[in-house]
C-alpha cells in the first residue's frame, strides 16, 4: 500500500468516525433534553409533595374565604341594624 493510498484511508476512517461521533452526539444530547424535562418534572412533583406550591393556592383560598366571612358578618350587622 503506498503513502498516498494509507493517507486517504486515513482520511475515511476520520470521516468515518466522525459521522458515528456525530450520531452518537444526537443521541446523548436527546437524552440530554429528555433527562433535563424528567427532572423539572420530578423537582414540581417534590415541591407538591413538600406542600411547596399548592400553599400559594391554599392562601389565595384563605383570603376569598376571610373575605367572604367578612361579607357575611356585615351583612348579618345590617340586618340587626334595620330590625331594631
Amino acid at each position: 500500500m503506498s503513502t498516498t493510498q494509507k493517507i486517504v484511508q486515513q482520511m475515511t476512517d476520520k470521516e468515518t468516525m466522525i459521522h458515528v461521533y456525530e450520531a452518537e452526539i444526537e443521541v446523548l444530547q436527546t437524552e440530554n433534553s429528555q433527562l433535563k424535562a424528567q427532572v423539572e418534572f420530578l423537582k414540581e412533583q417534590l415541591a407538591y409533595k413538600t406542600f411547596g406550591k399548592p400553599l400559594i393556592k391554599l392562601y389565595y383560598f384563605l383570603g376569598l374565604l376571610k373575605h367572604f366571612i367578612q361579607i357575611e358578618q356585615n351583612e348579618i350587622y345590617e340586618k340587626k341594624l334595620y330590625s331594631r
